[in-house]
């Protein structure tokens, strides 16, 4: 016996395939039945599709007719007029938010797709698959797009005769047959976990945004933020065995999962190098900004080009990027341990970007360290703590008499964001 579930907005509960077609046409009958007590048109299950269109083949289902043509749909059951359904009061006027409360309610009831019948509400089609995960089947779904505004006769696709209420009804029971159990196809949505540090989050939210080719609003990708300042220092564990801030990073990183997040992007170099462990565990990818950062370069600067890295000694000392470079045969130049003790403090200390600084002696204590990264021979300096670019915002500095490329791996994480929900 099939047990697949289906929707049809504005009943309570699902049917099974078998009551499909029958629970559509006893929608539109109730909702007839209603238009002619009030003296109007407009509802969830509405049969009029064109402000007051009245299509022709209207019938005085349910169970009162025999119907033509009828369709037998899979388990063997024949659908007609009549039906096993409890009977339903007519409908009230419903506005978008409790269509889309009625979409939710039936998918978590285990709905493998939805059926939108009211002709007012099809311009919510879109939104409707995008955020239930489920298909939503309506009457734009079924009939060419030529037949959006509706004349007055509705033509069948490839065919000369009127659309009936009846056929319409059965067109979809067929479609939604077809699609139960697929995926919706969604919009990209991109989780980020925020916090990381909080200012830094700020920033590369705002490089989505500048880095997105857009005209209006609507244009830009949806984002997923959770903004968790909580999440234990990541230095910290890495240096002196303070808290793990795996089990907080991967908490979150689900929670996006959960709501829908197409792909994570972490705004932290330092969180990085717990990246392997939270990314084998999730059904999304993490989106690598250390290779990404270093691919960049390669495209950019050639292999041959040695680069210096500006990080936490935390993201030193772990190796994601001594790591990452060596895969691909590049050179990579870090300060030595007392350059590094100035971008330390220029990081966390008092007078440090984390309290809120950008100028004066946090900037002076980095370009200590990039005197000397320029002094070995870099020519490209990665800005590998998200706080940096707040400190250094131009594309190149002149460091000792050289033109120094500084590379921003948030900015380019951000660029590999947008194109990816652009594929």
């Amino acid at each position: 016996m099939d047990q697949t579930l289906f929707g049809i907005v504005g009943r309570d509960r699902v049917v099974r395939s078998s009551d499909l077609l029958a629970g559509l046409r006893e929608l539109a009958a109730a909702d007839r039945d209603r238009q002619r007590g009030h003296g109007r048109t407009g509802s969830l299950g509405e049969s009029t599709l064109a402000g007051e269109l009245t299509l022709p083949g209207e019938s005085t289902l349910p169970g009162e007719s025999t119907l033509p043509g009828e369709s037998t749909l899979p388990g063997g059951s024949t659908l007609s007029g009549k039906s096993t359904l409890p009977d339903k009061p007519p409908l009230p006027d419903l506005d978008g938010l409790d269509i889309f409360d009625a979409c939710r309610h039936l998918a978590e009831q285990g709905a493998t797709a939805l059926l939108l019948r009211s002709a007012r509400h099809q311009h919510l089609l879109p939104l409707l698959i995008d955020e239930v995960g489920i298909p939503v089947i309506g009457w734009r779904t079924v009939l060419p797009a030529s037949m959006d505004n509706a004349a007055p006769a509705w033509h069948a696709m490839g065919s000369a005769d009127s659309v009936n209420p009846m056929d319409l009804d059965r067109r979809l029971a067929d479609y939604a047959l077809k699609m139960a159990g697929r995926a919706a196809r969604q919009a990209f949505r991109l989780g980020v976990v925020g916090g990381v540090g909080p200012a830094a989050t700020v920033d590369f939210l705002s490089k989505v945004v500048r880095s997105t080719q857009a005209a209006r609003d609507q244009d830009h990708i949806k984002v997923l933020l959770e903004q968790n300042p909580q999440i234990p220092d990541r230095t910290a564990c890495l240096l002196n065995g303070g808290a793990d801030p795996s089990v907080a990073l991967y908490a979150t990183c689900r929670r996006l999962e959960r709501q829908g997040a197409s792909a994570i992007a972490i705004p932290c170099n330092t969180a990085h190098a717990f990246v392997p462990r939270i990314a084998s565990r999730l059904g999304i990818p993490v989106i690598d900004m250390i290779a990404e950062t270093l691919d960049h370069i390669v495209h950019q600067q050639g292999s041959a080009v040695r680069i210096g890295l500006l990080a936490t000694t935390g993201t030193v000392n772990s190796g994601v990027y001594a790591s990452a470079a060596a895969q691909r045969g590049l050179t990579l130049l870090t300060p030595s341990a007392a350059a590094q003790a100035e971008v330390m403090e220029a990081i966390y200390g008092p007078q440090g970007i984390k309290a809120g600084h950008t100028t004066g002696l946090c900037k002076d204590a980095l370009r200590v360290a990039m005197d000397e990264l320029v002094e070995q021979g870099a020519r490209v300096v990665i800005l590998g703590c998200t706080e940096l670019p707040l400190v250094f915002r131009e594309a190149a500095i002149d460091v000792q008499g050289w033109r120094v490329a500084l590379v921003d791996p948030t900015d380019v994480l951000a660029r590999r964001c947008v194109a990816l929900a652009r594929a």
